[in-house]
């Protein structure tokens, strides 16, 4: 299980780091939409792409026998989704500040931890992946929380910066703590349902706590709305659902990971210009915002090269470059 789950992460942060410096610069009206259906469906792993222009589809298909109704694991951009429920606990002040810290919600775990360095890491820190903890497989356990806040940090809180999808499980758990519910109920209620985005499965540990960092199961066109959401500053239908400053913090680049990338609250900044930003997740899943185009690009996969998909066949056909 560990080697399988370490094989993972090391796909995760290969294909990211390759989405991180996709291009993307003035897009025009030009667009060859049969063009690129005949070369996405020579491209290996692709499942879906969609491609949301001032509002309205200029191009959505599928493929290798998805559908619009299919649902599948977006695997990370569950941690986007994580990162949009803290936003709006703030703001309906179940949570008063993203510098509180781990121990207010779980005091006896971090007491307890072997590494007394864990009582300084603060909400803020997971959100941004520089808690200090570093993402290595873990022993199973009957107490996923326990087993997470147990974990030796490999630097102080703060310092640096590390992929790690430990910290978005224990913002799933402190979502639960602030609300009473679990966070995927949380996001039916203030995020999924106003979205009109119907109720979902989403991966639960031994205590019912929904996975922060992966397991959620949405369909292309529920990814698109996110997408929409962000690129409208957290409005959908007129509507504050995210605080307009949450967003744009969201995201900021706190961590630069060379080439113009980093990384904001459980969201990726594209490299290029002009500025974008992506939730990205493992094989091949993606939602691709360049807010100056007024542009968003969905893209579902199994395996899927997700820069060619992006640099070298979609942003070139819609003359993004």
């Amino acid at each position: 299980m560990g080697g399988r789950r370490s094989l993972r992460v090391a796909a995760t942060a290969a294909f990211t780091a390759a989405l991180l410096l996709v291009p993307a610069a003035h897009a025009d009206t030009r667009f060859d939409a049969a063009a690129l259906d005949a070369k996405l469906h020579a491209e290996p792993g692709v499942l879906s792409v969609l491609v949301q222009r001032n509002g309205r589809f200029v191009f959505e298909r599928y493929y290798r026998g998805s559908r619009r109704s299919a649902r599948l694991d977006v695997f990370s951009v569950t941690k986007s989704v994580t990162s949009t429920l803290v936003g709006i606990a703030l703001a309906e002040h179940k949570l008063r500040s993203l510098d509180q810290r781990l121990g207010e919600f779980f005091p006896l775990e971090v007491q307890h931890a072997r590494d007394k360095r864990v009582r300084k890491i603060t909400l803020r820190q997971l959100l941004e992946m520089r808690s200090g903890y570093r993402d290595v497989a873990v022993a199973q356990s009957d107490d996923w929380i326990h087993t997470q806040i147990d974990r030796a940090l490999a630097e102080d809180p703060g310092r640096g910066w590390a992929y790690d999808n430990g910290s978005f499980h224990l913002l799933s758990a402190v979502l639960t703590k602030a609300t009473g519910l679990t966070a995927n109920a949380w996001a039916q209620r203030v995020l999924l349902g106003p979205l009109g985005i119907p109720p979902t499965v989403w991966a639960t540990d031994g205590q019912g706590h929904s996975l922060g960092n992966t397991g959620l199961r949405l369909s292309s066109r529920d990814l698109v709305r996110l997408g929409d959401l962000y690129l409208d500053g957290g409005r959908w239908n007129g509507r504050q659902l995210v605080p307009a400053a949450y967003v744009r913090a969201a995201t900021h680049r706190y961590t630069n990971l060379g080439g113009g990338s980093g990384y904001g609250y459980g969201w990726w900044v594209l490299g290029g210009r002009p500025a974008g930003f992506a939730a990205l997740g493992y094989g091949g899943q993606a939602i691709a915002v360049y807010p100056k185009q007024q542009l968003v690009v969905v893209m579902t996969g199994s395996g899927a090269r997700l820069q060619r998909v992006l640099d070298r066949l979609v942003l070139p056909a819609l003359h993004v470059r």
